[in-house]
């Protein structure tokens, strides 16, 4: 069944495929859901909570494409402006997860790794006022960003990390 949803997903346009990355995360936590939960959304919420573990190379592969992370990125700054600052944030965690260092650990490591950061630093930044109202500020200042932009900024980012000139991320983190 697996195998089905991989290629079905692999055949989608970066959008449709940061969609599909939008509705796992919505759907691996209760607390994304807007309807009352039922024995069929738990079961849902069950079956993605696994699919994301157990096939997080297919989620990595996904987020290799800089097109299907800068949409994945308007989704999270769209969420984030309706208000739903819990679930932006879950998707810039996600987006950060699979894209990173942490994908390439093994299993053990991998899930030890995602608690860690959820139980600490996601956790902390979602219910933090200061870094909610930092986040819709700079989703307002980005808010004309045309996807091109996004995806040179994300190349910069990169590029000063791997160099170590940090100029662009001294400036965000400032």
């Amino acid at each position: 069944m697996f195998e089905g949803i991989r290629l079905h997903v692999r055949d989608l346009g970066p959008q449709d495929q940061s969609s599909f990355i939008a509705e796992t995360v919505r759907y691996s936590n209760p607390e994304f859901w807007e309807s009352a939960t039922t024995a069929r959304s738990r079961r849902i919420a069950s079956v993605a909570g696994e699919l994301v573990i157990d096939h997080r190379d297919f989620y990595i592969e996904l987020l290799d494409n800089v097109a299907v992370q800068t949409a994945l990125i308007d989704i999270a700054e769209t969420e984030a402006n309706k208000g739903n600052d819990t679930f932006a944030a879950a998707l810039s965690g996600f987006r950060n997860a699979f894209s990173g260092e942490l994908a390439s650990t093994d299993d053990v490591e991998f899930r030890s790794a995602i608690d860690a950061l959820i139980r600490t630093d996601i956790n902390v930044w979602m219910h933090d006022p200061v870094i909610i109202e930092a986040l819709k500020e700079q989703n307002h200042q980005t808010a004309h960003y045309s996807n091109e932009r996004v995806a040179e900024l994300e190349s910069q980012w990169q590029s000063e990390f791997q160099s170590g000139a940090y100029d662009l991320i001294e400036e965000v983190m400032e």
